[in-house]
């Protein structure tokens, strides 16, 4: 009777260390300077008098300086996929704690780039600023966690830094985050339903538990011999 429990209890501990590692690894990436790089521009669009928010070029900046934690999952490393082919983890796992490590990533980061932007802006950020930065985080995370997971699969890089696969995964990136983006924009900044956007918040995050993490497994399996001639 006490086997499932133990079986259960290392497969936590499996996950666990999963995403200490994820943690660990992403602060030794030397393409993590690229936030660094994008803090700048980042920081003149602010001042921009007609971007409406501040938080606009904050995003940008940060889910394209992410885009490899978002988008190439499986070779932040380049041997890195064969390496989780022989750990005995289940693909699903290891999807989800790579994917909860992105969001742990993405709440570190971002209070970091919002504090240096909004250090330079010289009006103060109302508070309901704050607020629809949370709402549109919300809605947007779990639906870019799904299409970074298939972009993982169909377009893997092997290798990573300052090519111009890299740059034209920047560029997809942004035109992703501008797509998910539509429905905060209609159901916030024009119906006016915050309401009704926290209930697709929710529904992403329901879709991204229920179908997204089994999908991308499933079809991590499919894609072997793909994943293992990306170059």
């Amino acid at each position: 009777m006490r086997m499932p429990v133990l079986q259960a209890s290392r497969l936590r501990a499996d996950d666990r260390a999963l995403i200490s590692m994820e943690l660990q690894r992403f602060f030794s990436f030397p393409w993590n300077l690229r936030l660094c790089f994008l803090i700048v521009p980042a920081i003149w669009l602010s001042l921009w008098q007609h971007v409406p928010s501040p938080f606009v070029p904050i995003f940008g900046a940060l889910f394209i300086g992410l885009e490899p934690q978002f988008c190439n999952i499986f070779f932040r490393t380049a041997n890195e996929f064969e390496a989780l082919s022989v750990l005995p983890v289940p693909w699903p796992r290891i999807v989800l704690a790579k994917n909860l490590s992105t969001i742990l990533i993405t709440l570190i980061c971002l209070p970091i780039i919002s504090i240096i932007v909004l250090f330079f802006s010289p009006d103060i950020v109302p508070a309901s600023q704050f607020w629809k930065a949370a709402l549109y985080l919300a809605s947007v995370i779990f639906p870019l966690l799904h299409a970074g997971n298939l972009q993982s699969l169909h377009h893997p890089r092997r290798r990573m830094g300052w090519e111009a696969d890299d740059l034209a995964g920047g560029l997809l990136m942004a035109c992703t985050v501008g797509v998910l983006s539509l429905p905060y924009l209609i159901l916030v900044e024009g119906v006016g339903a915050p309401v009704l956007c926290l209930l697709y918040a929710g529904a992403g995050a329901y879709f991204y538990l229920r179908h997204s993490v089994h999908q991308t497994a499933r079809r991590v399996i499919e894609a072997r011999s793909v994943l293992c001639a990306a170059r």
